[in-house]
Protein backbone atom coordinates (compact mmCIF):
# COMPACT_ATOMS: atom_id res chain seq x y z
CA UNK A 1 0.00 0.00 0.00
CA UNK A 2 1.96 3.59 -0.53
CA UNK A 3 1.31 6.06 1.65
CA UNK A 4 -1.36 7.96 0.63
CA UNK A 5 -3.92 5.07 0.40
CA UNK A 6 -2.40 3.58 4.02
CA UNK A 7 -3.31 7.30 5.41
CA UNK A 8 -6.84 6.94 4.05
CA UNK A 9 -7.11 3.51 5.28
CA UNK A 10 -5.77 4.76 8.90
CA UNK A 11 -8.34 7.50 8.41
CA UNK A 12 -11.56 5.08 7.68
CA UNK A 13 -10.63 2.85 10.42
CA UNK A 14 -9.97 5.29 13.07
CA UNK A 15 -13.20 6.78 12.60
CA UNK A 16 -15.13 3.52 14.16
CA UNK A 17 -14.51 2.99 17.28
CA UNK A 18 -12.02 -0.11 17.67
CA UNK A 19 -14.69 -2.44 19.31
CA UNK A 20 -16.16 -2.94 15.94
CA UNK A 21 -13.17 -2.94 14.00
CA UNK A 22 -12.58 -6.95 12.95
CA UNK A 23 -9.51 -8.21 13.71
CA UNK A 24 -7.33 -8.09 10.66
CA UNK A 25 -8.67 -4.18 10.36
CA UNK A 26 -6.88 -3.62 14.03
CA UNK A 27 -3.70 -5.71 12.50
CA UNK A 28 -3.83 -3.47 9.27
CA UNK A 29 -4.20 0.15 11.91
CA UNK A 30 -1.25 -0.99 13.96
CA UNK A 31 0.85 -1.83 11.44
CA UNK A 32 1.20 -5.22 12.76
CA UNK A 33 0.27 -9.46 12.25
CA UNK A 34 -0.65 -11.83 14.21
CA UNK A 35 2.45 -13.16 14.35
CA UNK A 36 3.53 -10.20 16.20
CA UNK A 37 6.09 -7.89 14.84
CA UNK A 38 9.05 -9.23 13.29
CA UNK A 39 12.04 -6.61 13.70
CA UNK A 40 13.61 -5.57 17.10
CA UNK A 41 13.95 -1.90 15.59
CA UNK A 42 10.80 -1.91 14.85
CA UNK A 43 9.62 -2.74 18.68
CA UNK A 44 12.69 0.12 19.69
CA UNK A 45 10.94 2.43 17.03
CA UNK A 46 7.22 1.97 18.37
CA UNK A 47 8.32 2.32 21.61
CA UNK A 48 10.12 5.70 21.38
CA UNK A 49 7.31 6.73 19.58
CA UNK A 50 4.38 5.34 21.65
CA UNK A 51 6.12 5.12 25.08
CA UNK A 52 5.58 1.54 27.23
CA UNK A 53 2.36 -0.05 27.78
CA UNK A 54 1.82 1.14 31.70
CA UNK A 55 -1.51 3.92 33.51
CA UNK A 56 0.81 6.74 34.73
CA UNK A 57 1.04 6.06 38.54
CA UNK A 58 0.40 9.22 40.81
CA UNK A 59 3.01 10.22 43.74
CA UNK A 60 1.90 8.67 47.22
CA UNK A 61 1.48 11.96 49.47
CA UNK A 62 3.71 11.66 52.94
CA UNK A 63 2.14 10.12 56.06
CA UNK A 64 2.81 13.93 57.56
CA UNK A 65 0.45 15.37 54.93
CA UNK A 66 -1.98 12.89 54.50
CA UNK A 67 -2.76 13.52 57.96
CA UNK A 68 -2.91 17.52 58.33
CA UNK A 69 -5.34 16.78 55.65
CA UNK A 70 -7.60 15.63 58.30
CA UNK A 71 -7.33 19.05 59.69
CA UNK A 72 -9.37 20.45 56.76
CA UNK A 73 -12.99 20.64 57.29
CA UNK A 74 -15.55 23.27 58.29
CA UNK A 75 -16.18 21.37 61.87
CA UNK A 76 -12.42 21.31 62.57
CA UNK A 77 -11.79 25.38 61.57
CA UNK A 78 -14.42 25.46 64.39
CA UNK A 79 -13.03 23.55 66.71
CA UNK A 80 -9.80 25.10 65.99
CA UNK A 81 -11.18 28.44 66.65
CA UNK A 82 -12.76 27.65 69.64
CA UNK A 83 -9.49 26.62 71.10
CA UNK A 84 -8.26 29.79 70.08
CA UNK A 85 -10.76 31.68 71.41
CA UNK A 86 -10.47 29.71 75.16
CA UNK A 87 -6.50 30.06 74.70
CA UNK A 88 -7.19 33.86 74.87
CA UNK A 89 -9.68 33.70 77.48
CA UNK A 90 -6.95 31.52 79.88
CA UNK A 91 -8.78 28.40 80.17
CA UNK A 92 -6.01 26.26 79.06
CA UNK A 93 -7.79 23.01 80.34
CA UNK A 94 -10.89 23.76 77.83
CA UNK A 95 -8.09 24.99 75.02
CA UNK A 96 -6.05 21.11 75.68
CA UNK A 97 -9.12 19.35 75.39
CA UNK A 98 -10.59 20.72 72.57
CA UNK A 99 -7.36 20.57 70.66
CA UNK A 100 -7.24 16.37 71.79
CA UNK A 101 -10.36 16.45 70.05
CA UNK A 102 -9.10 17.45 66.89
CA UNK A 103 -6.18 15.76 66.73
CA UNK A 104 -7.59 12.58 68.15
CA UNK A 105 -10.66 13.07 65.41
CA UNK A 106 -7.48 13.26 62.91
CA UNK A 107 -5.97 10.02 63.71
CA UNK A 108 -9.88 8.37 63.77
CA UNK A 109 -9.53 8.89 59.95
CA UNK A 110 -5.83 8.85 59.26
CA UNK A 111 -5.15 5.36 60.63
CA UNK A 112 -8.01 3.53 58.29
CA UNK A 113 -7.10 5.62 55.74
CA UNK A 114 -3.30 4.74 56.01
CA UNK A 115 -4.39 0.84 56.04
CA UNK A 116 -6.39 0.82 53.35
CA UNK A 117 -3.76 2.32 51.03
CA UNK A 118 -1.37 -0.23 52.08
CA UNK A 119 -3.77 -2.57 51.74
CA UNK A 120 -4.72 -1.58 48.25
CA UNK A 121 -0.98 -1.48 47.49
CA UNK A 122 -0.70 -4.58 48.44
CA UNK A 123 -3.46 -6.03 46.16
CA UNK A 124 -1.94 -4.33 43.22
CA UNK A 125 1.52 -5.84 44.02
CA UNK A 126 -0.71 -9.51 43.40
CA UNK A 127 -2.31 -8.41 40.50
CA UNK A 128 0.51 -7.79 38.45
CA UNK A 129 0.92 -8.70 34.73
CA UNK A 130 3.33 -10.43 32.87
CA UNK A 131 2.68 -10.41 28.84
CA UNK A 132 4.31 -12.01 26.66
CA UNK A 133 4.69 -10.58 23.10
CA UNK A 134 4.87 -12.16 20.00
CA UNK A 135 7.56 -11.73 17.69
CA UNK A 136 7.57 -13.69 14.41
CA UNK A 137 4.91 -16.05 16.47
CA UNK A 138 7.46 -16.80 18.62
CA UNK A 139 6.81 -15.62 22.52
CA UNK A 140 9.49 -12.77 24.23
CA UNK A 141 8.26 -12.51 27.45
CA UNK A 142 8.49 -9.88 30.13
CA UNK A 143 6.53 -7.23 31.87
CA UNK A 144 3.14 -5.41 30.15
CA UNK A 145 4.80 -2.21 30.74
CA UNK A 146 8.13 -3.06 27.72
CA UNK A 147 4.65 -3.73 25.34
CA UNK A 148 3.33 -0.90 23.11
CA UNK A 149 1.72 -0.23 20.18
CA UNK A 150 1.23 -2.78 17.50
CA UNK A 151 2.62 -5.73 19.73
CA UNK A 152 0.21 -9.10 19.64
CA UNK A 153 0.37 -10.16 23.29
CA UNK A 154 -0.66 -13.08 25.26
CA UNK A 155 -1.75 -11.98 28.60
CA UNK A 156 -1.27 -13.91 31.55
CA UNK A 157 -2.10 -13.04 35.10
CA UNK A 158 -0.89 -14.79 37.99
CA UNK A 159 -3.92 -16.97 38.07
CA UNK A 160 -3.03 -19.18 35.53
CA UNK A 161 -5.82 -17.80 32.85
CA UNK A 162 -4.72 -16.43 29.38
CA UNK A 163 -6.08 -14.07 27.12
CA UNK A 164 -4.78 -13.16 23.52
CA UNK A 165 -4.97 -9.42 22.97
Amino acid sequence: MNNDRKTLHHAALAARPWYQLTAEEAFAWLDSTPAGLSREEEVQTRLAQHGPNTLPQKKPQPAWRCFLAHFNGMLIYILLAVAVITALMGHWVDTFVILGVAVINAFIGFIPESNAEKSLQGIQNMLSNEALALRDGDGAGGGAGGRGYGHTVVWQSHSGRFASL
